[in-house]
Formats: structure tokens, sequence, C-alpha cells
């Protein structure tokens, strides 16, 4: 119910980045489910918790070294440290 008087009150006649909302109701939602209550984010209608800019920051990265096979283990390593437990 939050999610549609947001897109009433903010985005009425007005353009909405989809991508942001909805990147904001999934962590509600699954806030919700995992523990019960909502963490607020369609509320606030803001990244409250910055949980959407650190995913931004760490999936460039990841995807670099996922794709690229010289960068796998360096950036793999680096990022989880137990990742290449199972090399040594």
């Amino acid at each position: 119910m939050e999610f549609m008087d947001l897109i009433r009150t903010h985005y009425n006649n007005k353009p909405m980045d989809i991508s942001v909302t909805s990147q904001l109701f999934t962590l509600d939602v699954l806030s919700s489910v995992a523990f019960g209550e909502s963490f607020g984010y369609v509320k606030a209608n803001k990244d409250i918790y910055r949980y959407v800019e650190a995913s931004h920051a760490f999936f460039p990265p990841l995807e670099l070294a996922a794709n690229i096979s010289i960068f796998r283990g360096d950036i793999l390593l680096e990022t989880f440290p137990l990742a290449g437990i199972s090399e040594r």
C-alpha cells in the first residue's frame, strides 16, 4: 500500500524512475518477509541505509572478476578472502 501511496503522492503526473522506486520497494518487501517489518525505504522514498549505493559500488568489480579470468583470483580473494580457501 505504501508503494501505491508513494506513486500517487510524489509522482502524480510526474516522471518516475521505476528502477530506483522498484529497488526501494523490493528492499522493503524482503525486509518485511525476513524481519516482520519493512526498513522504510518506500516511506522515506530514498536509500536511507545506503544499500543501493553500496551494491552499485560492489557489482562492477564483481562483474570484472567473473568475466575476465586474469582478474578473477586477485579481486575475488581481496573481496572474499575465504573464496580462495580451497586453493591453499
